[in-house]
């Protein structure tokens, strides 16, 4: 799958063709959710799009309005992360809960292990400190940041370890 965007107008192309998912500057496309059968769209103010074929897009609420950027699966379940701490998580795509987090940060990725997700981001108490958050279960996160970390911008599991990168480099956890 590859994916081009831009300001206005953001265009998947999957290998049926080429659709149109209308004028949001999309952050994350991406199927984490086809063990539920579904693909899923984030972009700003909240927008999730859904697609059981990856051709038939329809949008859901997630009861939030804060830019969607980051979202994985693991466990059955999908997580969402965003601006201002933002979580949201679904077992369905379709059916979103908004989660209580530690931060007000920019929350930029997640990642999951196949026991715990990791959100890593910026900002919450100051603008150049990173974020780094985990839960169990994506409903109930605890704040990990160290004293010093710079902002981060997205996390991934290399089969032993997370791994984020961000402004100055990669941090392995």
């Amino acid at each position: 799958h590859t994916i081009v965007s831009g300001i206005l107008l953001m265009v998947c192309l999957v290998w049926r063709g080429i659709v149109r998912l209308g004028r949001v500057s999309w952050r994350d496309l991406g199927w984490p959710a086809e063990k539920l059968g579904r693909s899923l769209g984030l972009g700003l103010v909240g927008t999730v799009l859904v697609a059981r074929d990856g051709t038939g897009w329809e949008q859901v609420d997630v009861g939030t309005t804060a830019d969607l950027l980051g979202v994985t699966a693991g466990d059955g379940r999908l997580v969402a992360v965003g601006a201002g701490g933002t979580v949201v998580t679904s077992d369905d795509g379709v059916d979103w809960i908004v989660r209580p987090t530690p931060t007000t940060g920019r929350l930029t990725g997640v990642a999951w292990d196949g026991s715990r997700f990791v959100a890593v981001g910026a900002g919450g108490g100051a603008l150049f400190q990173g974020v780094i958050l985990s839960s169990a279960d994506g409903a109930t996160w605890i704040d990990r940041t160290p004293e010093r970390v710079s902002p981060l911008l997205g996390v991934t599991w290399d089969g032993q370890r997370f791994v984020a990168v961000g402004w100055v480099g990669a941090l392995a956890m």
